[in-house]
């Protein structure tokens, strides 16, 4: 953070506030082999993780527009492509989008429960900003701890995926204040902090793991340091 005053906080939601529980490749191996596929989870997890980073450089590679229905097209892409051996694939993807919109699929990291109730009394505005579609609006209201967090902004609403600047021109318009006073917390060094910074935001790198440097922080128990 840079010293200057914050008049609202915004999060990431993924690996920022919250984490799939069971994680994702235990769960794709598993509904899987419901249907028919023989991958077993460190396969999935191998192909997941190329897949994604495939699927997201092609999308930064691009013009980071997006919708609900691009954003349906997108994960039934990657589904297809890691679990290309399941036999009724339709069958299969419907089952696995549906867990992802469940709130019970999802876990709060255990800091983030404490840092809401002490930012959200102290008269910071919270809210989140996350590359997701609709689901996630769901599920933020079914978890108690990130109620506090309005508005939800997600990415096939915007109309853009992070990294793209108008994602944060949404932020400031729907926030109504300079970007300047804003802290944007995330845990993609590009597509949230370098982004962020571009858009004129302060921001926080969240590495849970791992040495933390200059703006960045291990927990968010730091953000309970701020003025």
């Amino acid at each position: 953070m840079q010293g200057k005053s914050i008049n609202a906080v915004v999060f990431d939601a993924v690996g920022t506030l919250i984490y799939p529980d069971p994680a994702v490749a235990a769960v794709y191996a598993a509904v899987g082999r419901r249907f028919g596929s023989k991958l077993a989870e460190p396969e999935v997890a191998r192909r997941f993780r190329a897949v994604f980073a495939e699927v997201e450089a092609r999308d930064r590679a691009g013009d980071l527009t997006t919708s609900e229905d691009a954003e349906y097209s997108r994960w039934q892409h990657i589904v297809r492509r890691v679990l290309d051996d399941a036999g009724d694939y339709a069958g299969c993807f419907a089952d696995l989008w549906q867990h992802f919109a469940r709130a019970s699929s999802w876990r709060v990291f255990p800091d983030v429960p404490q840092v809401m109730r002490s930012l959200a009394s102290s008269g910071l505005r919270l809210a989140i900003a996350s590359n997701f579609d609709q689901r996630l609006l769901e599920i933020i209201q079914q978890i108690e701890p990130l109620k506090p967090c309005r508005p939800v902004l997600v990415s096939s609403q915007v109309g853009y995926r992070k990294p793209h600047p108008r994602f944060f021109e949404a932020i400031e318009a729907v926030l109504g204040v300079a970007p300047s006073t804003v802290l944007y917390v995330g845990d993609d060094p590009d597509n949230d902090i370098a982004a962020a910074r571009s858009a004129g935001f302060q921001t926080l790198l969240v590495r849970r793991s791992g040495a933390v440097g200059l703006g960045e922080a291990a927990s968010l128990v730091n953000l309970l340091d701020i003025d």
